[in-house]
């Protein structure tokens, strides 16, 4: 045990496998706990020196929640290709009043997890969302947060950047201090440049075995605490908020690796439980950082949305300024915007999928095709062509797809057909185009209904053949003939 101890200590401090340690065994088992959150190569130094002794390897983690900074995706890559033993029960959520399982909520979260917008439909239910400027979303979370704190819940702020974050750790702090009778007391400065002393809500970012919180725990990354008190060298005297238990951290971890916690940002709320959680969200996140922000509290999650401009005169001209999207329309953009890390190989994997490669390989054959007809033609032809269609159906050559149109006219002319009346033909259909959205898009159907471009069977069943007068032309047969193939 006390030599497991070490390897874990040290492959998750500095992440290097000291040389002196030689007594992992054939009978050693490893647990890595949110390797998801872990890189690749960190991962991959771990197994090997695990393995390489005989000892073997758990990996417990959730890919969808946020990932190391560096290369990763290897959890998801290892549950696809060899499967997983998966939880299908969430056990966080529970009810306020009567501590009973919240099975709703779980199951929302889990529907959230995979992008699935039904998920929103409990989140509004139950008031979980609310809407306005930064300002008032800010103010309107602040106050929701200040009343549970006041009513002695555990509480948490989320915000989507460092600034903010900052603001509102300023603005809890003071207020707390506003209300505070005793004397404020002696100060440290944190890591986040903001002081705290006894009373303050503070956050240790750094795993820290060396200082032990009885037998089997000690000082992590995430762990929320209570200042008790600040000593004149700076240390601090905290208790986890909730386990209850003492310890002091050095001077050094306070300056370097303890915040202010009354808010984080949703990065560093990962691993956080509380009571209730209020995040404020842009509409820009991914759906990780929702679905991260909306499972840190055990009774509820709310999310404050900025629905309305921040003011910004380049932002009058865009789509949103002029049609805004509602709440569930923005969270549903967040639902579809995947952020979750993609490994090398699946990347590798995913470029070299025949189908991928075959629409970029059918999409260049078909331009080379087109294009090739019209060089055949060329200009003169080519403007023939605009004065026929123009003076059949005036405004015709205006319409988006009337160079698809041109195009495949000029492809039945290097076959001998006269695109003249060919225009004429489709003109002719007792249907006319009066209702037609885009008179050239009808056209190009009504000359070849099959969609082939009347010029036959192609290498594939829905693209056309080299005719034989491009496929013997000088300039471009071998070319055609390469792309066909």
């Amino acid at each position: 045990t006390d030599t497991l101890a070490k390897l874990v200590h040290a492959l998750t401090t500095d992440l290097a496998v000291p040389p002196w340690l030689t007594a992992i065994g054939p009978r050693t088992l490893v647990v890595v706990d949110e390797a998801g959150m872990a890189g690749t190569a960190d991962l991959a130094r771990v197994v090997e020196h695990v393995t390489a002794a005989g000892g073997s390897v758990r990996l417990i983690g959730d890919d969808q929640q946020l990932a190391a900074v560096g290369a990763g995706g290897v959890l998801r890559d290892l549950a696809a290709t060899h499967g997983a033993v998966t939880l299908s029960q969430v056990v966080r959520f529970t009810d306020p009043d009567t501590g009973n399982p919240n099975h709703a909520e779980g199951a929302a979260s889990l529907a959230l997890r995979d992008g699935d917008p039904a998920a929103l439909a409990y989140y509004v239910d139950h008031g979980r969302v609310h809407v306005g400027d930064l300002a008032t979303v800010t103010e309107d979370a602040y106050t929701a947060w200040a009343a549970d704190r006041a009513a002695d819940r555990d509480a948490i702020m989320l915000a989507p950047t460092r600034e903010l974050v900052a603001a509102l750790n300023a603005r809890a702090r003071a207020d707390r201090l506003a209300r505070q009778t005793e004397p404020i007391g002696r100060e440290v400065t944190l890591a986040d440049s903001m002081s705290a002393s006894a009373g303050d809500a503070v956050i240790t970012r750094r795993n820290e075995r060396t200082l032990p919180l009885g037998a089997t725990d000690w000082v992590k990354n995430g762990d929320r605490w209570t200042g008790t008190a600040v000593h004149d060298r700076g240390a601090l005297d905290v208790v986890h908020q909730r386990t209850g238990r003492h310890v002091t951290l050095p001077a050094g971890y306070v300056t370097e690796h303890v915040t202010l916690g009354y808010a984080t940002t949703v990065h560093g709320a990962q691993g956080v439980t509380a009571d209730t959680c209020y995040a404020v969200a842009t509409g820009a996140e991914t759906r990780q950082l929702l679905y991260v922000a909306l499972t840190r509290g055990r009774h509820a999650n709310h999310v404050f949305l900025l629905t309305a401009g921040d003011g910004d005169p380049h932002s009058v001209i865009t789509r949103d300024a002029l049609l805004p999207p509602t709440a569930v329309e923005l969270l549903t953009r967040v639902l579809a915007r995947d952020g979750s890390q993609t490994s090398a190989a699946s990347q590798s994997r995913a470029l070299a999928d025949p189908a991928a490669r075959l629409s970029s390989s059918a999409d260049r054959y078909s331009h080379a095709l087109s294009s090739a007809a019209e060089d055949r033609l060329g200009s003169d032809a080519l403007a023939a062509i605009d004065s026929a269609a123009e003076a059949a159906a005036p405004g015709l050559t205006a319409q988006d797809a009337y160079p698809v149109l041109r195009a495949h006219l000029a492809l039945c002319a290097v076959t001998g057909q006269d695109p003249v009346d060919l225009l004429k033909q489709g003109l002719a259909s007792p249907r006319g185009l009066h209702d037609a959205r885009d008179a050239a898009a009808v056209l190009d159907w009504r000359i070849d209904p099959t969609r082939r471009h009347s010029t036959g069977t192609g290498p594939l069943p829905w693209l056309p053949a080299v005719p034989e007068t491009l496929r013997t032309a000088p300039v471009w047969g071998a070319y055609l003939t390469a792309r066909a193939a």
